[in-house]
């Protein structure tokens, strides 16, 4: 593969601004790159997805807020020493490659259909561009290892939200797809996993042990045990074998929902529960291959049939780790009926944490499926409810942004708008930058019309004065058509 030179921004942050120089390389675009080197190291391609991601939000950041506008494999370049750059669009010596991104076979790969030709930038093309060029990476590589089924579904919901321009769920901005980005697995487990797994091998180990009738004594005591044996029963030697297969089948379930609970490792998990006859395992397996193949359509009356069974088959100890499980199952069956049972065992699962619940990362994921539940029945207080217990333990920045924009438009939708107001002026108190939670707050005072103009005003002001980028962002813009928001200098109208 030859290597040609390439004019390549270099964009510099300090502090919170950013700053941008023209550099000289020798390299080659991303495009002809993974042309020749498709058996990329999976760590390698992560780091580099999240690169563009991390060169593009850094661009966005400059003076002027500008927007990229040729975001494909061809303006990205892959220096010598396997460096990524953005291309320096507008150097002469980038002519060739901009005519070559203008042709048609390009522009329909990464651009949307309604767009023709690259025209106007703006912050949705670039996100449009990403996603694509994302999606054309993980087609034409073949990483190793090879992405778990969790990095998959991420990065496909991730690239799915990234094209879905008109969708309310689209993202806005390049920080909201860092937020989502997935970590990289490059090691099979974690800390925490390789415990699970190290605790588990001994239990096993040591119950194989009790299983054969060996127990840990002297040689001596163990022939006398052994004659012992040899005179029981054959009554006794039936219920001893009972016992065994009973304390086998139980360590088989442990470390089946192991597997499919903490480990994610779908293919293990239904091959340790299939072995198991009772504890509803039947079940626990099916969720498994459902999770492993990443299908359940044509699995969902089997699965609904399995799901009630296996709730009246919980063996004693288990309970929280088998509600946890049936709520995994309900929450593929993707139905009605489905919420109300992830609500009702949602309960009982945080009742089994001491009523609390919210600390524990799982419990964190049972009590967002229960607020999504809760959204399906259109029941919005108890949604922000749970969303609010949630928001108690949540710690993260952006975690908790989405939480407060969440509340806010559920209490809008159930029409209490003083509290939806009051839920948003509180998240923007805490979290004075975010772009979000201002601009939800400009619209919910615009669109009542009850509230002043000049009120409305004041409001705007204050934000841009805070902000100043927020102006030239897609969505305020879009609020300026719609209410005749006016902006010069420092002074704002609000028309309507």
């Amino acid at each position: 593969m030859s290597s040609v030179g390439f004019d390549v921004l270099r964009l510099i942050e300090h502090n919170r601004s950013c700053y941008v120089s023209s550099e000289f390389v020798q390299g080659s675009s991303l495009i002809q790159w993974l042309k020749y080197h498709p058996n990329i190291p999976k760590e390698q391609l992560f780091s580099w997805m999240y690169e563009i991601m991390r060169q593009l939000q850094l661009f966005h950041r400059l003076r002027g807020r500008p927007c990229y506008q040729y975001v494909n494999p061809y303006s990205i370049i892959i220096s010598g020493g396997e460096k990524l750059y953005l291309l320096d669009a507008g150097a002469q010596s980038s002519e060739m490659l901009i005519r070559k991104m203008q042709r048609k076979a390009v522009r329909d790969n990464f651009l949307p259909p309604e767009e023709n030709i690259y025209r106007k930038a703006t912050i949705g093309l670039d996100i449009y561009g990403l996603g694509r060029t994302w999606q054309y990476m993980l087609s034409v590589t073949d990483p190793a290892p090879e992405l778990t089924k969790r990095e998959t579904r991420k990065l496909r919901k991730i690239i799915s939200r990234c094209l879905s321009r008109q969708s309310k769920h689209t993202y806005r901005n390049i920080e909201d797809i860092q937020r989502h980005f997935p970590i990289c697995r490059t090691k099979p487990l974690h800390f925490k996993k390789q415990v699970l797994i190290t605790a588990a091998i001994v239990i096993i180990a040591a119950a194989g042990i009790a299983i054969r009738g060996v127990p840990f004594r002297s040689s001596g005591s163990s022939r006398e045990q052994n004659e012992d044996t040899v005179r029981q029963s054959p009554s006794d030697k039936s219920e001893i074998k009972r016992k065994d297969d009973g304390t086998s089948d139980l360590l088989k379930f442990d470390m089946g929902m192991v597997c499919l609970l903490e480990l994610d490792e779908y293919a293990k998990a239904a091959g340790y529960l299939e072995e198991v006859g009772r504890y509803g395992a039947d079940c626990y397996a099916m969720i498994a291959r459902c999770m492993e193949k990443d299908a359940v359509n044509a699995a969902v009356p089997a699965l609904a049939a399995a799901l009630k069974r296996a709730e009246d088959d919980i063996p004693e100890g288990r309970e929280r780790e088998c509600v946890h499980g049936l709520i995994k199952g309900y929450s593929l069956l993707g139905t009605k009926e489905a919420d109300s049972d992830i609500v009702r065992l949602g309960d009982v699962y945080l009742s089994l944490s001491g009523g609390e619940g919210g600390r524990e990362e799982t419990d964190k994921e049972i009590m967002e499926l229960m607020a999504v539940s809760f959204e399906e029945m259109q029941k919005e207080p108890e949604a922000v409810s749970m969303y609010e217990r949630m928001l108690e333990h949540e710690e993260e920045a952006g975690n908790r942004e989405e939480l407060f924009v969440k509340m806010t438009l559920l209490r809008e939708a159930g029409g209490e708008m003083e509290k939806a107001w009051e839920c948003c002026r509180k998240g923007m108190e805490e979290l004075p930058d975010s772009s979000r939670l201002r601009l939800l707050y400009i619209r919910l005072q615009c669109k009542d019309t009850s509230v002043d103009r000049n009120v409305c005003a004041e409001t705007i002001k204050a934000s841009i004065t805070h902000m100043p980028e927020l102006a030239e962002t897609e969505e305020f813009k879009k609020l300026q058509r719609e209410y005749g928001i006016q902006v010069e200098g420092e002074e704002v109208w609000v028309g309507r």
